[in-house]
């Protein structure tokens, strides 16, 4: 047994595997990025995108965040549909007054988690056209 440690142990091959993990979840990213879009006037629908790289054997679950926090179907003044999945719906409503003056609340990402960890997309905006 060659690698056992001078506490007896078999600390490389525990090493070994954690750095194995760290590559593993290093190698994997967005093969879509959510994009900016551009909103003009009124209620209207918006879509973003995100598809992480394929991983063998392993399904990825999605969600999106709005600003740092957890996107959910309903808030006062947006509608997020499909909110666990790689296709984010979000519909304006003509209550959406302060929607162009709260920064954080225009920006959105999506993660993408399965058992070997979450990755983090790029940031989207919502612009004011």
């Amino acid at each position: 047994h060659n690698n056992i440690n001078s506490a007896g142990g078999c600390g490389n091959i525990a090493m070994g595997f954690i750095f194995d993990l760290i590559l593993l979840k290093l190698d994997y990213a967005f093969s879509t990025q959510p994009a900016d879009v551009v909103v003009i006037g009124g209620v209207v629908d918006v879509y973003m995108r995100c598809q992480a790289e394929a991983m063998p054997g392993f399904t990825w679950k999605y969600n999106w965040l709005q600003g740092n926090q957890a996107v959910h179907n309903n808030s006062q003044i947006r509608l997020h549909l499909n909110h666990q999945s790689s296709l984010l719906n979000i519909r304006l409503r003509a209550n959406d007054r302060s929607f162009f003056s709260q920064g954080e609340k225009n920006t959105y990402r999506c993660t993408a988690s399965n058992a070997n960890g979450t990755i983090i997309s790029k940031t989207a905006k919502l612009i004011s056209g």
